[in-house]
């Protein structure tokens, strides 16, 4: 890119600062588009829960029970303590660090690639539309984090890979330290990416051995600052969490399941339109995506550009080890988790209009880039508006216009209640069943009555809220049909209300 850094220095009245701020404004004003819209799904509001906690160290424990590491829960208590607990204010912090992982795709081209400003805000832009990046800034989980702290990790280690300054390799330490505390699975990102990069520098024979020293020193710095948690880390080892259920809906994956993650990461989705799309036009809409981040591969392995080819090489095959390792180890395949591998779209595809017979074609070139915006842009308003998973917020809001004083709540399992429990008007009274089960087969029914018909005593009407599939309801009605009398059911995404009217003696 030394020919647009050319260009950049023959137009300096550009002021590309505006540029970057601009961008990131946009990206600020998509992922405002139906922010309130969805409420807390299960996991949301179970981090909520935890984060909560009345006493800190009381947290702490219950963040190494769940197996979690600690500074998603820790920044988020701090968070509500000031802005409070509303689906608004939790939503918000989500979206600075959406904006902050923008910022983070601008830093790692224009510092860690040296790339030219303009380019730099071409692939923050790109970022800024992507339909995952955009739905996980509005999600209050911590994966979008773990994205802007990956961008500054990657940006402060191939600085320092470029100029080895000992500062550059400790701040690049300093990031990965965060991005261990941010979520497990950045143990396996940092591995990964660390025998790439030990792979390419026995590749390019540059200054191996000063790098090497870097690398050490930037990992060391990581597994210092990680220190502190490592026993409660090793505690959670001994318990992990695919012991308890886990293991029941995380579902093991094949290779379709491999492309389809490929191909949502580059922006394409199914679309929820009022109207019926023929199937092939999902794939018409992937071309102009699937055109510039290979043409950014090209580029880079032609221009022989290491650094862009680790991150396609991170884009291509990081799943894959997720895949391998849900196939050999136990069911962990959670697309968001290897969120960190879409750092390399945006920056791919910047890449991409720099092919040569892009540049001497500024029309084709032009196309591509507006075709890769309005496709992007398309499908980030149409996910937001319309993915939905479990609809806590319809059910509550319905139990709060239906539901009287002298009805029954009822709702399987008990940690479900987090999400509901926050829908519901003051004065209602949610009774938890929760029945721990060894397999997701067994047969509940005869307990499950048995809590059913015991929590509804006394009430009018029952409402009995369902968010698992494994209630078998075959054999659970024929035991409560001498109390109970289903009189209708009312259908959210996600889960079910059964309402029953209490036969008189």
């Amino acid at each position: 890119m030394g020919q647009d850094e050319s260009a950049e220095r023959k137009t300096p009245r550009v002021p590309w600062g505006l540029v970057t701020f601009l961008v990131i404004l946009a990206g600020l004003l998509l992922r405002l588009y139906h922010l309130m819209s969805r409420g807390l799904w299960l996991g949301e509001a179970l981090d909520v829960v935890i984060a909560l906690t009345k006493n800190f160290g009381e947290m702490l424990k219950l963040v190494i029970k769940e197996v979690y590491p600690p500074f998603y829960f820790v920044h988020l208590r701090f968070w509500v303590g000031v802005f409070g607990n509303t689906d608004l204010a939790l939503r918000l912090l989500m979206l600075l660090w959406g904006c902050l992982g923008i910022y983070g795709v601008y830093f790692l081209c224009r510092s860690g690639l040296n790339w030219s400003r303009r380019d730099a805000n071409l692939a923050a832009l790109f970022a800024a539309i992507l339909p995952m990046h955009a739905y996980f800034s509005q999600d209050v989980q911590p994966h979008i984090i773990l994205f802007a702290f990956a961008c500054f990790a990657l940006g402060f280690l191939f600085r320092a890979h470029q100029q080895r300054k000992v500062v550059d390799f400790l701040l690049a330490g300093l990031f990965l330290a965060l991005m261990l505390y941010t979520n497990d699975s950045a143990i396996v990102y940092i591995i990964f990416l660390s025998l790439l990069y030990l792979l390419f520098l026995f590749l390019d024979r540059q200054a191996i051995i000063a790098r090497i020293a870097g690398l050490l020193l930037s990992l060391a710095t990581a597994v210092a600052l990680y220190a502190p948690w490592l026993p409660s880390a090793i505690k959670q080892m001994k318990r992990p969490k695919i012991q308890s259920g886990f293991r029941y809906w995380v579902t093991v994956p094949n290779p379709g399941d491999y492309l389809d993650a490929l191909r949502q990461q580059l922006g394409n989705w199914n679309l929820t339109l009022p109207f019926t799309v023929p199937g092939f036009i999902s794939w018409i809409l992937l071309i102009p995506l699937l055109f510039l981040v290979a043409g950014g591969i090209f580029v880079a392995i032609k221009r022989r550009r290491t650094k862009e080819i680790i991150l396609a090489v991170v884009f291509l095959l990081y799943p894959v080890i997720y895949y391998v390792l849900s196939r050999v180890l136990f069911p962990m395949w959670l697309p968001r988790l290897f969120i960190v591998s879409l750092i390399g779209v945006p920056v791919l595809a910047a890449l991409g209009t720099q092919m040569n017979f892009l540049k001497t074609r500024k029309a084709l070139a032009a196309a591509a880039v507006i075709a890769f915006i309005l496709v992007n842009v398309f499908t980030s308003l149409n996910l937001l508006a319309t993915y939905q998973k479990e609809d806590w917020k319809s059910a509550g809001q319905y139990l709060s216009r239906t539901a009287g004083s002298h009805d029954a709540v009822l709702i399987y399992w008990g940690y479900y209640s987090a999400p509901l429990a926050r829908y519901l008007r003051p004065g209602i009274e949610l009774k938890k069943i929760f029945i721990k089960t060894k397999s997701p087969n067994e047969d509940i029914s005869e307990r499950f009555a048995k809590d059913v018909l015991n929590f509804s005593q006394g009430a009018r009407t029952t409402f009995l809220v369902l968010a698992s599939s494994n209630v078998p309801e075959q054999a659970f009605f024929p035991l409560i049909r001498d109390k109970l009398k289903l009189s209708r059911r009312i259908s959210f995404t996600g889960l079910e209300i059964l309402i029953f009217q209490n036969i008189q003696p």
